[in-house]
């Protein structure tokens, strides 16, 4: 686990559920379970995606990046990490490169591709997620370039989990 990733999600578990992060235990988290968690956070990108997509990825936006998830996930939309193109260019990656590693994980019937804090299940499973995989995140694939880059729809999501 990477520096910063611990410190967010004890962040995150006490503002959600009042707990220490090592008062709860973990659950762990499939290839499938993974995907539907990180799809519910497209919506997040849709303002950005047309902004970024064309823009390199920086390495040196890796730790603002990590801020801004930090942020988004207690809630604090004015910080100033949120308001860079070059930190959204960066969780842009992150979040489809996490999204491909579970895929990936899916199609190779993994039993796990993350855990999170089991008290965080139901409507933060999500957000959990996303730390878990993306915060501090190593890319586990080349940075690819995302000009032109539209979300599938969720149908052509379904489908392609369907029929694998």
């Amino acid at each position: 686990m990477q520096p910063m990733r611990p410190r967010v999600l004890e962040a995150f578990v006490a503002a959600r559920t009042g707990l220490a992060y090592f008062e709860s235990q973990s659950i762990a988290i499939d290839g499938m379970d993974a995907v539907a968690a990180l799809w519910q956070f497209n919506h997040v990108f849709d303002p950005w995606v047309d902004q970024v997509q064309g823009l390199r990825y920086l390495k040196t936006m890796e730790l603002q990046a990590d801020h801004a998830l930090e942020a988004l996930a207690l809630g604090r939309l004015d910080a100033p990490s949120l308001k860079s193109p070059a930190v959204w260019r960066v969780m842009l990656e992150r979040h489809l490169q996490a999204l491909q590693l579970a895929i990936s994980a899916h199609f190779r019937s993994s039993p796990q591709v993350t855990r999170v804090p089991v008290a965080l299940r139901g409507v933060d499973l999500p957000m959990a997620v996303v730390l878990c995989m993306e915060v501090s995140m190593e890319l586990p694939y080349p940075v690819a370039d995302r000009t032109g880059f539209e979300w599938p729809s969720t149908a052509e999501m379904e489908e392609l989990l369907r029929v694998h």
